[in-house]
């Protein structure tokens, strides 16, 4: 990416033509906007006493810079040459989602976020969402027109999507689900045909109302309400051993009490001639092995005894072995998985009072702790380079549970604008996004629309500009898609 940028920049000094480039910039408004977004970064470098971090803050951010004034000075480019940069894109993605598939399959993976070997899942999972939708729109255009094309298109777009589950991205999945919804629902609402609008309209509100009731029925099913009578439960196993039972803590999954009928010297002996794990070490995502084993046989229903352990299978083993700690939560079902993960996240947090390590509820943490900044300097905020000191700070005065390795920053681009350049900072910044399409599209070009809104979304769960995959991505693809002069637009 450095190199592409460099590359870029290198090229646009070496046309020449400065003072052209100068005065068309100066009346190019829409350029001047999202330039706006590095001159808050610059401007807030003048308070900033982290200076260290704050230089390089503005070098990841350096693409808010380069690329909107290489775009929009530069001259449109021919509607060949402009589809091969987006297939060239496409190519690239489809090239990462093999080389991941690759990954996959060959190496040792505890995690599947490390299939995404060049850069994170989360921001891998933005590219290819995009990508999704440069095909579709390929093919809804018919760029190109021979019918082995536009299969090889429709065979890659579904591949893409499966990739999506296959990566397990969450947020990917999350995005692309709403980033289509949202399109049904902006050029459905702007159909001429009343047919049209009927029907794109409707898919659109479909689309969540099934979303919703599937994850009702999944909660219903992870999460039921059972009764337990606390007051006869056995004293012994099938070995004659005794069961420990926490009848105070009542913490459950898929609605079995985990902490009753628990005797865990007969389920280690048992563990050891089923598994080379050890049962007080670790599991190969570095959980506990004891606590997952404990979980998964509870949310089965089973005790944790030899009995119990003995129903399980040598898959189930294996799965546990990888850290699965739900019967219900394994396999490749994104979704399902990830509700799951949550529900527990709530059952651990209402019985611990502590989110570490738990991705939803420590982004709740991250966004109260960033607004407890924001309370503090809400007019320019703390500055480019004080923001890691500030959440430090922070966290410290909240007297948070978080453990210190998991103390980050907000996971959120807009809470971490305003609290780094207040709330002068903030409408500076969503000006720079928002008023480009105003003045330059106001009709919304199906690719950009797709783009800013997978961009908009993304930056809601993440602070999707603080990486230099996530700054590329963002500038390279509003300044190509909407800044370029439109020479393109005629044939396309």
């Amino acid at each position: 990416m450095s190199v592409g940028g460099l590359a870029l920049s290198a090229n646009w000094l070496a046309e020449g033509g400065y003072v052209r480039k100068f005065r068309t910039l100066t009346v190019h408004r829409a350029a001047l906007a999202f330039l706006a977004i590095y001159l808050i970064h610059v401007l807030g470098m003048i308070y900033t006493a982290d200076w260290a971090f704050g230089m390089k803050d503005l070098r990841i951010k350096l693409p808010f810079l380069a690329l909107p004034v290489i775009s929009g000075t530069s001259e449109g480019l021919r509607p060949k040459e402009y589809r091969m940069v987006l297939m060239v894109f496409v190519a690239a993605v489809i090239f990462g989602s093999l080389r991941s598939l690759w990954e996959l399959l060959t190496a040792q993976v505890t995690d599947v976020r490390q299939i995404s070997v060049f850069i994170s899942h989360i921001r891998f999972s933005l590219s290819v969402c995009l990508a999704i939708f440069i095909l579709g729109y390929s093919l809804h255009q018919d760029w190109y027109p021979a019918r082995a094309v536009r299969g090889l298109q429709f065979l890659l777009l579904l591949w893409l999507g499966v990739f999506l589950f296959l990566l397990q991205s969450f947020t990917g999945l999350m995005v692309m689900g709403a980033t289509l919804v949202l399109l049904l629902l902006f050029y459905g609402w702007r159909a001429e045909s009343l047919r049209r609008r009927m029907l794109l309209t409707g898919l659109g509100l479909l689309l969540p109302l099934l979303t919703v009731i599937y994850v009702y029925s999944l909660v219903r099913v992870v999460h039921p309400d059972r009764e337990v009578d606390f007051s006869a439960l056995e004293d012994r196993t099938a070995l004659g051993n005794l069961y420990h039972h926490d009848t105070l803590n009542r913490q459950t999954v898929n609605g079995y009490p985990i902490w009753i009928y628990l005797a865990e010297e007969e389920m280690k002996e048992a563990w050891a001639e089923r598994s080379a794990m050890a049962f007080d070490g670790k599991d190969n995502k570095g959980h506990d092995l004891r606590d997952i084993l404990i979980r998964y046989l509870s949310s089965k229903g089973l005790r944790k005894d030899a009995a119990g352990l003995a129903q399980l299978s040598d898959e189930e083993i294996r799965l546990i072995e990888n850290g699965v700690g739900n019967a219900r939560c394994g396999g490749y079902n994104v979704i399902r998985s990830r509700i799951c993960k949550i529900l527990w996240e709530y059952e651990t947090y209402k019985w611990t009072g502590d989110p570490s390590g738990h991705s939803v509820l420590m982004r709740w943490e991250y966004w109260n702790t960033a607004w407890g900044i924001i309370r503090g300097h809400p007019v320019l905020g703390v500055g480019t380079g004080d923001l890691k000191q500030a959440f430090a700070r922070q966290y410290e005065l909240m007297g948070s549970t978080l453990d210190p390795k998991w103390r980050l920053r907000s996971h959120n681009q807009y809470l971490a604008v305003f609290a780094a350049f207040g709330l002068l900072g903030l409408l500076i910044f969503l000006g720079g996004l928002f008023l480009p399409p105003r003045w330059r599209r106001p009709e919304m070009p199906f690719l950009f629309a797709s783009f800013f809104i997978i961009a908009l979304l993304s930056m809601v769960s993440e602070d999707t500009m603080e990486s230099q995959a996530g700054a590329t991505f963002i500038a390279f693809f509003y300044s190509y898609l909407l800044l370029l002069p439109a020479q393109h637009e005629r044939e396309t």
